[in-house]
């Protein structure tokens, strides 16, 4: 037990130097902490100079609840009514253009620019949509100039309609003329009369979706039917297509006047009608008008 103490304790020579140089660096190390007083930071000398560039800094820090650098001008519009064309550079800038949209707009006026309807507004470079929506419930234009367009419109239309127009034979522009007739509307008129053949009465006008029966009175005052130019089909003849295309034909109709015709050969009159039995009757008093019996 004793020699293995002895040899457990005992050093080389080279571990005795290492013990030797670690214990050395070690009072060293503690004599430096100890003994050497710290050096304290040398204190930084505030100068104006130095504070303004403190302020400048603390101006462009972001704040929570500051206004974030680049935002957009906040569009303010009005709530009165307005006249684009008498607006001054300062008014528009009230309503939230800048300076330089402002003296765009009202450079475009000084140079004889005008806004003749509302709509017009949407061309300015500076008009967003947004904007156009904020501002277009209060745009009133020049009543005078417009109360009169109106009234020569009026008194044209007037003149063009005191002739009664035959609907059969009129073109577009014809029954562009008549109360209430819309390019939309008159686009509905030639496409129904085409696909019947003709009308054979102002009635059948009740029958276009896109006409109110307030605008059917007043087409039947502005306008007549020429039945004559009504274009009838030969019922012994007709192919089964041209049966089926009609209005007031179907599929159904179509085959019963083909199977008609190979069973009992050719109708002779509008009363061999009566023997389709997929006709009622108020059909029957329609289609007569576009059927010939040879």
């Amino acid at each position: 037990m004793k020699d293995w103490l002895k040899h457990f304790f005992t050093f080389s020579p080279t571990e005795q130097r290492g013990i030797l140089i670690l214990g050395l660096l070690m009072m060293a190390v503690g004599f430096y902490k100890n003994i050497l007083p710290d050096k304290a930071p040398e204190p930084i000398e505030i100068t104006i100079e130095t504070s303004e560039k403190l302020a400048a800094f603390e101006l462009d820090v972001p704040r929570f609840n500051s206004k974030p650098k680049g935002a957009k001008r906040v569009f303010k519009g009005t709530d009165k009514p307005f006249d684009p064309n008498l607006l001054s550079r300062s008014e528009w800038e009230s309503m939230g253009f800048s300076q330089k949209e402002a003296a765009s707009i009202r450079k475009f006026i000084e140079k004889g620019g005008r806004f003749r309807k509302p709509e017009d507004l949407k061309k300015l470079y500076c008009m967003s949509p947004e904007r156009y929506v904020q501002l277009e419930p209060f745009i009133q234009l020049g009543q005078s100039e417009r109360s009169a367009n109106n009234v020569s419109a009026a008194t044209q239309k007037s003149k063009q309609i005191k002739t009664p127009i035959e609907l059969n034979t009129a073109d577009s522009l014809k029954i562009l003329t008549l109360p209430g007739i819309g390019a939309y509307r008159a686009s509905a008129i030639l496409r129904q009369r085409n696909r019947l053949g003709g009308f054979y009465s102002t009635d059948q006008l009740h029958e276009i979706r896109s006409l109110p029966d307030s605008v059917v009175q007043k087409l039947k005052l502005a306008c007549w039917i020429d039945s004559h130019q009504v274009k009838r089909f030969n019922i012994n003849t007709i192919t089964f297509e041209e049966v089926q295309n009609h209005p007031y034909f179907w599929k159904g109709v179509a085959k019963s006047i083909v199977n008609y015709r190979s069973k009992h050969g050719p109708f002779r009159s509008a009363a061999d009608l009566s023997k389709i039995y997929a006709l009622s009757e108020e059909q029957r008093k329609k289609v007569i008008h576009y059927l010939r019996f040879e």
